[in-house]
């Protein structure tokens, strides 16, 4: 636990900073805060909140739109999931990634299951 809360403190910290890799850490932030298995740690608000501050020309798309979609699935919004989880498909077809966990996570989405990381 101790390993955790620090690993959490620093990246609130760099998220809210103003270094030139605060919107990679917003994004992280922001991925956790909408997958994490504890729900003490979840936080769909504050995950919304740091994903609206990333930069829309954000370089890594992939990221950018599965973190979107957990993001929203979190706070009960799964029409914008699957609207963000569809862009992500599409993104990693377009750049031949495997699809097999995207497509997984489609289905939660589509179920109105919002995402959970393993523990």
């Amino acid at each position: 636990q101790k390993n955790e809360d620090q690993g959490m403190y620093w990246l609130n910290k760099a998220a809210n900073g103003n270094s030139i890799h605060h919107f990679r850490a917003k994004l992280s932030l922001a991925w956790i805060l909408a997958t994490h298995p504890n729900k003490d740690l979840r936080d769909g608000a504050l995950a919304l909140n740091h994903l609206q501050a990333i930069d829309k020309d954000y370089q890594d798309k992939q990221t950018y739109y599965r973190t979107a979609a957990a993001v929203y699935a979190e706070n009960g919004d799964f029409e914008a999931a699957t609207q963000w989880q569809e862009k992500a498909l599409s993104d990693a077809k377009s750049l031949d990634l495997p699809m097999e966990a995207l497509r997984e996570q489609m289905l939660s989405y589509q179920n109105k299951q919002a995402l959970r990381d393993e523990p």
